[in-house]
């Protein structure tokens, strides 16, 4: 399966209690659509239809220091993505499994809101004010 991670940042959609929106890059693998989300050391991976958490990447020292920057994080992000691409190939019923989880969370949820493209630098721009 081809690996390929979204350049651009976006607003990607987690289920918790409610949509909690979280800022990251998509990982497509196949047909397979993932978001990568870092939050304090860890990077989660999202599948993107249902909100639904799928594994969680502990950044150690050195991979903390080298995701520090964009270029850094996105070469990471692709090694992610190929050792994803190992893992989800162990699962032969893979799709009906995400279709069940999608069909939970907007069960429980309601429908999810749009995916959408984020300016990072206007984002921390505001943030400073």
């Amino acid at each position: 399966m081809k690996v390929k991670v979204n350049e651009q940042p976006q607003r990607f959609y987690l289920a918790m209690d409610n949509w909690f929106a979280a800022v990251g890059h998509g990982i497509q693998i196949g047909d397979i659509q993932l978001c990568a989300i870092p939050m304090d050391g860890i990077i989660n991976i999202s599948e993107v239809t249902s909100g639904a958490r799928m594994m969680r990447y502990q950044l150690n020292f050195i991979e903390w220091l080298i995701t520090e920057d964009k270029e850094g994080f996105l070469n990471y992000l692709q090694r992610v993505g190929e050792d994803l691409v190992k893992r989800l190939s162990k699962h032969k019923d893979l799709d009906q499994q995400i279709e069940k989880l999608r069909d939970v969370a907007i069960e429980r949820l309601g429908p999810m809101p749009a995916i959408e493209d984020v300016d990072v630098e206007e984002l921390l721009e505001r943030a400073q004010q």
